[in-house]
C-alpha cells in the first residue's frame, strides 16, 4: 500500500509533521461517532474552534488527553484479541 500526500501550504516547514497526526484525529473521532468543532484540537490550529477553546498549553493537552479516553471507551482504539 503506498499513501502519497501533496501538501500545498504556505506555513512553517516544522508544522508538516502536525498534519498526518491531524488527519489520524479526525479519522479515530469520526469512527467514534464525533464530527463538528472539536476544540479539544485547537493545538493543531493557529485561531481555535468552538465554543470555549483551551487557551493555556496545560488545558491543550488535558483536551487531548480526555479525547484520547473518550475514544477507548467507545472501543475505537481498543486492540483485538
Amino acid at each position: 500500500m503506498r499513501i502519497r500526500l501533496n501538501l500545498m501550504a504556505r506555513d512553517s516547514i516544522p508544522a508538516a509533521p502536525l498534519v498526518p497526526d491531524l488527519a489520524r484525529w479526525v479519522t479515530i473521532l469520526q469512527m467514534a461517532g464525533r464530527c463538528g468543532p472539536l476544540p479539544q484540537l485547537a493545538f493543531y490550529f493557529k485561531k481555535a474552534a468552538g465554543d470555549s477553546p483551551p487557551q493555556t498549553f496545560q488545558d491543550q493537552v488535558t483536551g487531548l488527553l480526555q479525547l484520547g479516553r473518550e475514544c477507548k471507551k467507545s472501543k475505537v482504539l481498543r486492540k483485538e484479541s
